[in-house]
């Protein structure tokens, strides 16, 4: 059954107006249940800061990582081959320290990275990016092995490991 022109316009001005309605309807719902009050721009919805246990959401801290931790609290100790944290460090990434930092040196000529991302935060130091990857090809870490031990996230060692690779 075919409309005539009239018949599509009002079925479409229905239209308009449910969705309209649909809209509102979303947006009451949501701005009684959320919890911070920020608005999607895209859609004009409320969306909650939350992860998934309902706890506020806070930017990762690369700094207190395990790995960070190792390369700043152990720097001595790795470079002598014979200490207990340079043999750990060869067992987890399959190349002595000083190997590490040779790669560090020649990954910062050539791979620019800023220290921050494109809204201010805190980016992920090339040193956890490359002790990743060597991660992953040493020891056959799968992404999300590296991100439980980084906290960085998968996306983001994807897109190293392929540039680097």
């Amino acid at each position: 059954m075919a409309l005539s022109r009239k018949g599509y316009l009002e079925s479409l001005a229905d239209y308009r107006l449910w969705r309209r309605l649909e809209d509102e309807v979303i947006k009451e719902f949501l701005s009684q249940h959320s919890h911070d009050g920020k608005i999607d721009k895209r859609k004009g919805f409320r969306r909650p800061n939350l992860d998934y246990n309902g706890e506020k959401r806070t930017r990762v801290n690369y700094y207190e990582t395990i790995w960070w931790k190792m390369l700043q609290q152990d720097r001595e100790a790795l470079k002598i081959s014979t200490s207990r944290q340079s043999q750990l460090f060869r067992l987890r990434f399959r190349l002595p320290f000083p190997i590490f930092e040779f790669l560090l040196y020649w990954t910062k000529t050539w791979y620019k990275c800023s220290s921050s991302d494109s809204s201010g935060r805190h980016a992920v130091p090339l040193e956890l990016k490359l002790l990743g990857v060597l991660r992953i090809l040493g020891r056959a870490t799968c992404f999300d092995g590296i991100t439980e031990l980084t906290r960085m996230s998968i996306t983001t060692i994807q897109s190293f490991f392929s540039y680097m690779v």
